[in-house]
C-alpha cells in the first residue's frame, strides 16, 4: 500500500512540475540548442550516385545536468518527436541513432540524452526529377520539426523547427561539418559490422596469455580445414579407417604420437624462427617455404609418398614409408609421429583465422610465451585425432576396412602428387622456365627410381641384388636433390637481386614510396600481401582480386592496387607485416590519403570489397 501511494504521489508531483514547466518554457531556449548539419554545401545535379546520397546530422546540445527525455514517467516510449519536411521525391534514412542512457528522476527510472548528441541520416535525392528541380529552383530546404521533454529538477516540454538550405548545382563543396559526420559514420560501421569478428578476437586477447593460448588452439583446429593441410591429412584418415576396430590402447598410443609430432614440430619451427630473428634475420611465419632447399625437399617427399600410396612401390620404416605405414595394419606409433611432423610442415605456413593476429603477438613476446602459443597451435591441429583416440567409440561410425580402401588410398596419393605439382609451380613463379625444367627432370628421376625400387628392390621380390638396387635408387634421389636444390638456390638468389617484388598484370609493385605517392595524390591504395606458396592467397587472387568485377570496382573508386610478393625473403615486406601485427600472409589492406587503414578478412569476396570501398568513399 505504501509503495503504491509513493508512486502515485511521485506521479502527481511530476505532473505538477511539468505544468509549472510550461509557464517557464521561455527559459528552455537557453537549455537546448538544435542544429541541422550537412556533409556538403548542396546537392550535385550531375554524376550523382543515388546509393551514396549525402550525410545529414541533427545536433542537439544540452546544458549540463539536463536530459532530453526518452521515456516518460508512465514508462511508455516518448522519444523526441521529429517530423521531417522534405522536398518532393527526397528520402531520409536514419543511419546512426545513439542509444540513450539511463537516469533517475524523482526515484523513477528513465532514459534520455545528455550533453551533446548527434543523430545521423542519409539524404537521397530522386535522380529522375533532379534536373527538373534544378530548372524550377536553385535550392531546396530540409526541415525538421522537433518536440521534446527536458528534465532536471523539473520537466519542461518544448518544440522548435530546424531548417537546412541546400543549393542545387553541378558540383558542391564539403562543409566544415563533413569530417565530424564521417567520423560518426565510420565509428558506427566499425562497431556494427565488425563487432562479431574483430571484437571477439580482441576481447579474447585481452585476457592475456590465457586468451592467446585459446586463440592459438582455435586457429590450429581450423588449420585442419585449410587446403594446404588436407592432402597430408589423408594419410591420417587412412590410419583412422584401419584403427577404427582395433585395440583401444593402440588407438590411444597412435593419437598421442600424432599429437606429439604436431606439437613438437610447431615448437621446433617457432624455436628456429626465434633464433633467426635474434640473429638479425628478417623472417616471419612460413619462412621455411622461402628456402629453396626446403621447397625442393618437400616436392620430392610429397611425390615419393604419393607414388607409394598409389602402389608404385612399397617401403619399410623410412621417411617415405610414413604414407604406407600410417595406412596399414602394421602401422607403428612412429608412423603416426611422422604423420604429425609432415602435417605441420605442410600446414604451418597457412595463416588461417585467428592465427595471423596471435602469431604476430607471439613473435613479439618473450621466448617461452611464444613457444607456448605455437605449441597450442599444434595441439589444436592435433585435437580432432586426439579426441578420437581418447574416445574411440567415435570411430565406430567409420566404415569397416575393405577393398574400397585401396581406391581411397590411391586417390589420396594423387592429392599428394598434386601438392608436389603445386610446389613446382611455386618455384616456377620465382625462377622461371629454367627452374621448372630442373624440377621436371628431378621428378622424372624420382619416378624412375621409385619404379626401379618397386620392380627389383622391394621386399615383395626375391631378388639377390635387392639391397644393391635399393641403395642405387636412394643415391639417384639424393644426388638429384643435391644438384637440383643448389641450382634452384642460385636462381632464387638471382631473382631476389634482379626482381624485387615483381608486379603482376596491371597491379603495381609494392614499395613504401610508391604507396606514399598514390596517397599524396588523394587516391586510395590497396595492398595484397601474398606469396605463391600461400593457397588462400592464390584462391582469393583467382576468385576475387584478379577479376573484371574487382578491376571495375577499383576503377570506379579510383583505387591503385599493389602486390607485395613475399614468396622470397623480403625484409621490407616482413617489417610491413609486423607493423600491422601480422607474422605471415595473406594480409589485405586499404590505405586512405587521410592516414587511415582497413584490414580486410582473409577470405575475400566481391561484396566485401565493394562494401569496404563504399565506406571509404563516404569518408573521403
Amino acid at each position: 500500500m505504501g509503495t503504491c501511494f509513493t508512486q502515485y504521489f511521485s506521479r502527481v508531483a511530476l505532473c505538477g512540475l511539468m505544468l509549472s514547466g510550461i509557464f517557464t518554457a521561455q527559459a528552455e531556449q537557453s537549455l537546448i540548442e538544435v542544429q541541422l548539419l550537412s556533409e556538403r554545401t548542396g546537392i550535385n545535379s550531375g554524376n550523382l550516385e543515388p546509393q551514396k546520397g549525402q550525410l545529414i546530422g541533427l545536433k542537439i546540445q544540452l546544458e549540463a545536468g539536463w536530459h532530453l527525455s526518452w521515456d516518460n514517467y508512465e514508462g511508455n516510449k516518448s522519444e523526441p518527436s521529429i517530423q521531417w519536411d522534405l522536398p518532393s521525391g527526397f528520402t531520409l534514412e536514419p543511419i546512426v541513432i545513439p542509444k540513450p542512457e539511463a537516469y533517475s528522476f524523482m526515484g523513477l527510472a528513465s532514459e534520455g540524452y545528455k550533453d551533446t548528441v548527434l543523430l545521423l541520416y542519409r539524404l537521397t535525392p530522386p535522380i529522375d526529377s533532379l534536373e527538373q528541380q534544378t530548372i524550377e529552383r536553385e535550392a531546396i530546404s530540409v526541415v525538421a520539426n522537433i518536440r521534446w521533454l527536458l528534465c532536471k529538477d523539473i520537466c519542461i516540454p518544448g518544440e522548435t523547427q530546424a531548417v537546412l538550405e541546400l543549393s542545387i548545382a553541378d558540383k558542391s563543396q564539403a562543409t566544415e561539418h563533413a569530417p565530424k559526420l564521417k567520423e560518426v559514420l565510420t565509428g558506427s560501421q566499425l562497431s556494427l559490422e565488425t563487432k562479431e569478428t574483430l571484437n571477439f578476437e580482441s576481447q579474447v586477447l585481452s585476457f592475456g596469455l590465457l586468451g592467446w593460448l585459446g586463440l592459438a588452439f582455435l586457429g590450429g583446429l581450423i588449420l585442419n580445414l585449410m587446403p594446404c593441410v588436407l592432402p597430408v591429412l589423408s594419410i591420417k584418415l587412412m590410419s583412422l579407417f584401419e584403427s577404427a576396430h582395433q585395440d583401444q590402447r593402440k588407438i590411444l598410443l597412435h593419437g598421442c604420437m600424432y599429437a606429439l609430432g604436431t606439437v613438437s614440430s610447431f615448437i621446433i619451427l617457432a624455436l628456429v624462427l626465434f633464433t633467426l630473428r635474434s640473429l638479425g634475420e628478417s623472417v616471419g611465419w612460413g619462412f621455411q617455404l622461402q628456402d629453396p632447399y626446403f621447397v625442393t625437399f618437400l616436392i620430392a617427399l610429397f611425390f615419393l609418398i604419393g607414388m607409394n600410396m598409389i602402389g608404385v612401390f612399397e617401403v619399410g620404416l623410412s621417411l617415405v614409408g610414413i604414407g604406407a605405414k600410417a595406412s596399414s595394419k602394421q602401422s607403428s606409433p612412429w608412423a603416426s609421429l611422422g604423420t604429425g611432423i609432415l602435417a605441420t610442415i605442410a600446414g604451418a605456413p597457412c595463416v588461417g583465422p585467428f592465427i595471423g593476429g596471435v602469431s604476430g603477438l607471439a613473435l613479439q613476446a618473450d621466448l617461452w610465451t611464444g613457444l607456448s602459443v605455437f605449441g597450442f597451435m599444434g595441439l589444436g591441429m592435433a585435437s580432432p585425432f586426439l579426441l578420437c583416440a581418447v574416445f574411440p567409440n567415435l570411430l565406430k561410425c567409420l566404415p569397416k576396412p575393405g577393398p574400397w580402401m585401396q581406391v581411397f588410398r590411391q586417390i589420396m596419393g594423387m592429392l599428394l602428387i598434386g601438392s608436389a605439382a603445386f610446389l613446382v609451380w611455386v618455384v616456377q613463379q620465382s625462377t622461371g622456365n629454367t627452374g621448372l625444367l630442373y624440377l621436371l627432370c628431378f621428378l622424372v628421376l624420382i619416378a624412375l627410381s621409385g619404379w626401379v625400387y618397386g620392380r627389383w628392390g622391394s621386399s615383395n621380390y626375391l631378388n639377390p641384388y635387392r639391397n644393391l638396387v635399393s641403395i642405387l635408387a636412394t643415391l639417384l634421389v639424393l644426388g638429384g636433390f643435391l644438384v637440383v636444390s643448389q641450382n634452384i638456390a642460385k636462381l632464387y638468389g638471382e631473382s631476389m637481386n634482379t626482381v624485387n617484388n615483381a608486379a603482376e598484370d596491371t597491379w603495381a609493385s609494392w614499395s613504401e614510396d610508391a604507396v606514399d605517392e598514390v596517397l599524396s595524390n588523394g587516391r586510395i591504395a590497396f595492398v595484397d600481401f601474398t606469396a605463391s606458396w600461400c593457397l588462400i592467397c592464390q584462391s582469393n587472387k583467382v576468385l576475387v582480386l584478379r577479376t573484371p568485377e574487382t578491376a571495375a570496382l577499383f576503377e570506379k573508386y579510383k583505387v591503385v592496387p599493389f602486390t607485395a610478393d613475399w614468396t622470397l625473403r623480403n625484409s621490407k615486406i616482413t617489417r610491413a607485416l609486423e607493423s600491422y601485427k601480422r607474422s605471415g600472409v595473406p594480409l589485405y589492406l586499404f590505405l586512405t590519403p587521410e592516414g587511415g587503414h582497413k584490414v580486410l578478412p582473409q577470405n575475400l569476396s566481391h561484396s566485401i570489397m565493394e562494401a569496404e570501398l563504399l565506406k571509404l568513399s563516404n569518408e573521403n
